[in-house]
């Protein structure tokens, strides 16, 4: 609820209370669940705890999970659409749009214009097939300016 309001480093801390919580219980399928919501809030900071569960956890959230928040400290937008494609390959097709919009945005930052647009098109066809509205796809829910080139305008058709 937090992060749906706007509120995102709420809801970051909460998900951090709630990791320290199943850790403690000695859950760690449920920590790796937590830590990948964290990741798609933006929160980088699980990234060392999730390489850590990818060798006590089975199944391939715990590694798309590990590989979302690794790339979001790194930087990495690459490293964000790979994780994408791993949310995709087992169905986690929200996941995998937050992971290509922040892919988006880390491209924008770093004047990566094309692997943008290519991200900005996998986080929106993803959103468009689960009707997703998340932060992170708002986060990159940005107008694209389109470049005007040197196309010639052609000249009107003479009046009938």
């Amino acid at each position: 609820m937090r992060a749906a309001s706007g509120v995102g480093s709420e809801a970051i801390t909460i998900l951090r209370d709630a990791v320290a919580q199943v850790r403690k219980a000695g859950c760690p399928a449920r920590e790796v669940w937590c830590l990948q919501i964290a990741a798609q809030f933006g929160d980088p900071g699980g990234a060392t705890r999730l390489a850590e569960l990818t060798a006590i956890v089975q199944g391939p959230r715990v590694a798309a999970a590990a590989a979302h928040a690794a790339a979001l400290r790194d930087g990495e937008g690459d490293g964000l659409l790979d994780a994408a494609k791993l949310y995709e390959a087992f169905g986690d097709r929200i996941a995998a749009a937050d992971a290509a919009a922040q892919a988006a945005v880390i491209h924008r930052n770093n004047g990566r214009r094309g692997a943008a647009l290519t991200a900005t098109a996998i986080a929106r066809r993803l959103a468009a097939a689960t009707g997703a509205d998340t932060p992170a796809l708002r986060a990159n829910a940005v107008p694209v300016p389109l470049k005007r080139g040197n196309a010639k305008s052609s000249p009107s058709p003479p009046p009938d």
